[in-house]
């Protein structure tokens, strides 16, 4: 599979995880975001014509990332609020 594709991937994978309620597996979605954030600037590196589909994996797995990091920390801080 091309690096650029499994960034898109793995950045959708990470916004997908970022809906689950279990904390561990939004964890797991963070790793993932990161993954496709490397994979992504690899492609790049190798290829300047995969331009476009490495932005897509690039802005995708940021989003992943923030949105799976920003999940559990609203969390944390409404149930500290709540009590």
């Amino acid at each position: 599979m091309r690096k650029d594709m499994m960034s898109i991937a793995l950045g959708l994978v990470a916004v997908a995880l970022s809906f689950t309620p279990l904390i561990p597996l939004q964890l797991a979605g963070v790793v993932l975001g990161a993954l496709g954030i490397c994979a992504s600037r690899r492609a790049r590196r190798e290829d300047y014509r995969r331009d476009l589909t490495c932005s897509i994996g690039l802005v995708v797995s940021i989003a992943g990332v923030l949105l799976c990091a920003l999940t559990p920390i609203v969390y944390l801080v409404g149930n500290v609020l709540l009590a």
